[in-house]
């Protein structure tokens, strides 16, 4: 029946040809040089070889024509139609050229087969010119068979995931590395910024399938495995071939061969631990553990009665190992965790569930750790919270923990239909706490953390609309910038309620050199904070801060650039440490370690969507946020009077709370 269909819907310009007579332009010149060809909308005849077929990717064939030795204009087209022949077939083919999606195309209205079968062009490596652009590159090389070798020059940029334009798995591939968020070097709106994103838009490549992949499988590697055969943003690719095509303005490798291995090139591979310059003599983490929560297999309730974490006890048995994996190998004396379930501290919350495990995992009782407890059962009325664990045979407590609530937004706002609708954005407390660190009976001077977990750049805030629905505002921070600068405003303004130097860590959802990040660093330009905020039932008005408070961005101040994030194929850091200035000569070294964002999100816990692909319990993966670690270098001194050591007085103090 499909045969039949497929005759009859060819008909009306398929011919046989009884001779080779076909009066053809250079495929070269109906391609032409720029991005689009100057025979738009006209009728053109064109002879090639058939070398590439689509059924599902984009429905129709490529054909090949002779080189016109002109290195700028492609030597194949794409053909909106049903391939009439077989690979290797020579065609002659009439019709209109058109620019659908960014790709030169015809659709015919006559087509010969002047030869069945034959051999297929070679592809033509892909090399980019001094000064020219992989858009400019693939643009040259449109519909023709490529094969990529190192001298290419391309490495993942956004690894083997969902695609939600293309609603499939797919990779992407980016010229001399990884592409870099452009607001992780430079303040949003500046021309800088605005060069970056533009040159980041000219280098993709996607690697394609032409069916959709199977879940857990990626058809042109099937050696993908969680454990050894893995692929990272920042591999470098050689060895492939495949069809260059263009859709929805994106240029797609339709891939016609397997890669191996030794096609791989990890230029930044997985290490078992985090890479430190200077050891000193306190480790400090902050990790964001990607909705650790315990409630649907047997936990407390959190305020929300919402589950974002694993569905099943299989699922958070797998996440709770590969936390715990990761936990154990950072191997910090003081974390700040953030998405862990706002369920409470007592014995059926996520967090005792947790230490717990990482207690379990580290054998030595001095490696254990504790958590700090506040007043109220639950840190804010949110589904996730905040967590500090710290080691008592490290660390003593100085003073209570402090919760900072922080703003958030009410009012009203426009809708996309031009009728007012009321928004309401909430964001989650932080939590403060002072540490002395503790060495027998001598003790540092306090200092104290401050974990954060801001507002998210996808959730809707007054100052997103009418035009939420757009992935990205204009100025390129994502959705809630202004809530967020609000949040920077109340860390910013508490700072001098510590009696200790700060060190302020978490997922602060801005990258490095957004509004937020500003805001508590250095400023530099006016930063203009949210519309109707409250904090708790106090507004909070709306204003412009014309000056930064004062912390030091750890990264920067080390010149140790990194990522924490990779989103849509560009790296940057949305996880930081910032120290006051008090702090900042105990700070010795800074790092992110990359076991996550680097990785394919398949690997993570879920079993759904995934198929039958193999689990790994190792850290990789373990969370979509890479954790940032801090060593310190914090000396003690001996203290005045008699009594227990400050490390026996510490458990003496945690064994009575436990009694409580």
């Amino acid at each position: 029946m499909k045969r039949l269909l497929l005759a009859a819907w060819m008909a009306p310009f398929f011919a046989a040809a009884v001779q080779a007579n076909c009066p053809a332009m250079a495929i070269g010149q109906v391609q032409g040089q720029g991005d689009s060809s100057p025979y738009q909308n006209q009728q053109v005849t064109v002879q090639g070889v058939l070398s590439a077929t689509s059924q599902q990717l984009l429905p129709g064939f490529v054909i090949t024509g002779d080189s016109d030795q002109d290195p700028a204009t492609s030597d194949a087209l794409f053909i909106a139609a049903p391939a009439p022949a077989p690979l290797g077939s020579l065609l002659c083919i009439s019709g209109t050229v058109t620019e659908v999606g960014g790709q030169t195309q015809i659709t015919p209205s006559q087509v010969q087969v002047l030869k069945n079968e034959g051999a297929l062009p070679q592809p033509s490596p892909l090399h980019l010119a001094s000064g020219q652009s992989l858009a400019q590159a693939l643009e040259a090389h449109e519909g023709m068979r490529i094969t990529l070798s190192k001298d290419s020059n391309l490495y993942i940029t956004r690894t083997f995931s969902y695609d939600y334009g293309g609603r499939r798995n797919n990779l992407v591939l980016s010229h001399g590395g990884p592409l870099v968020a452009p607001t992780e070097h430079y303040p949003a709106g500046s021309d800088q910024a605005k060069a970056q994103a533009l040159a980041n838009s000219q280098n993709r490549l996607l690697l394609e399938s032409d069916l959709a992949p199977a879940p857990g499988t990626l058809p042109y590697y099937p050696d993908f495995a969680a454990k050894d055969h893995y692929l990272r943003v920042g591999d470098r690719l050689s060895g492939l071939s495949g069809t260059v095509l263009q859709s929805h303005g994106q240029y797609r490798l339709l891939v016609d061969g397997a890669l191996t291995q030794a096609q791989v090139e990890h230029t930044q591979d997985r290490s078992a631990a985090p890479t430190l310059a200077k050891a000193g003599n306190l480790k400090v983490a902050s990790f964001n553990v990607l909705n650790y929560f315990n409630s649907a297999v047997g936990g407390d309730a959190n305020p929300t009665g919402q589950n974002r974490g694993a569905k099943s006890a299989e699922d958070f048995a797998l996440q709770r190992t590969k936390i715990v994996s990761a936990m154990t190998a950072i191997d910090a004396d003081l974390f700040g965790l953030m998405e862990i379930e706002n369920n409470g501290f007592g014995e059926g919350s996520a967090l005792k569930d947790l230490v717990s495990h990482l207690n379990a995992a580290q054998g030595d009782p001095a490696l254990h750790y504790d958590y700090v407890r506040t007043d109220a059962g639950n840190i804010g009325e949110d589904a996730i919270t905040v967590a500090i664990l710290y080691r008592p045979a490290r660390l003593a407590l100085d003073g209570k923990a402090k919760v900072l609530a922080m703003p958030h937004q009410q009012g009203q706002a426009q809708g996309p239909d031009g009728r007012s609708l009321t928004v309401f954005a909430g964001q989650r407390a932080s939590l403060a706490q002072g540490f002395t660190r503790i060495d027998g009976d001598q003790r540092s001077a306090p200092f104290t953390l401050v974990v954060n977990h801001f507002k998210s750049k996808g959730s809707p805030c007054i100052e997103d609309y009418p035009h939420y629905s757009r992935a990205n505002p204009p100025h390129g921070q994502g959705h809630c910038n202004a809530l967020r600068v609000s949040a920077a405003q109340v860390l910013g303004q508490a700072l001098p309620e510590f009696t200790s130097p700060v060190l302020a860590i978490g997922d602060f959802n801005a990258y490095s050199q957004e509004d937020p990040l500003l805001a508590l660093t250095t400023g530099g330009k006016p930063l203009a904070t949210a519309s109707h905020a409250l904090v708790g039932q106090r507004p909070l008005p709306q204003q412009s801060l014309d000056k930064g408070f004062g912390l030091v961005d750890l990264n920067r101040h080390f010149d140790s650039p990194g990522y924490s994030y990779s989103y849509d194929g560009e790296q940057g850091s949305l996880d930081h440490a910032l120290a006051s200035p008090a702090l900042l000569d105990k700070v010795v070294a800074v790092s992110d370690w990359h076991i996550n964002a680097a990785e394919s999100p398949l690997f993570e816990y879920p079993r759904t969507h995934t198929g039958d692909l193999a689990k790994d319990q190792g850290p990789y993966r373990s969370s979509d946020h890479d954790p940032v670690v801090i060593a310190l270098n914090l000396p003690v001194q001996a203290q005045g009077g008699a009594g227990l050591p400050l490390a026996l007085l510490a458990l003496a103090g945690l064994l009575r709370r436990r009694r409580a």
